[in-house]
């Protein structure tokens, strides 16, 4: 089935509706599969990609400040399901207050370095853990 420009606007700009595109390109995607591939692994993967495709669509409900974004993020994840890649693509909620987040994690590295320079002068071993 193919849909023009403005039936995927309106099914992107329905949560309901990107839901069902989206199982359908996940049934369609195990259906593909199943030939090559031992079931039980089909079977979890279909599984672990609609759990995880559930949670995106609701961020990107949550997130999306405009049906313009939205279309544009469902857009862009409907590609990756697609393309036999629904893990690919990980969404994340906006953080809350981006310069502070970056502040504390420029303070972290800053505090990382010191230490390594501590760790040096008292001739300890800075080498990676692992």
């Amino acid at each position: 089935m193919t849909y023009d420009n403005e039936q995927l606007c309106q099914i992107f700009n329905d949560r309901e509706q990107t839901m069902r595109l989206a199982m359908s390109f996940l049934d369609q995607t195990q259906n593909e599969m199943s030939g090559d591939k031992d079931p039980e692994f089909v079977s979890f993967l279909r599984k672990v990609s609609e759990a995880h495709i559930t949670r995106q669509v609701g961020i990107v409900w949550e997130m999306a400040e405009s049906p313009i974004e939205r279309i544009f993020i469902v857009s862009f994840m409907m590609n990756f399901i697609r393309n036999h890649d629904p893990l690919g693509l990980v969404i994340t909620p906006s953080m809350g207050d981006a310069e502070r987040n970056m502040d504390e994690l420029r303070q972290s590295i800053a505090d990382m370095k010191r230490a390594m320079v501590i760790r040096e002068k008292q001739g300890g071993d800075t080498s990676p853990a692992w």
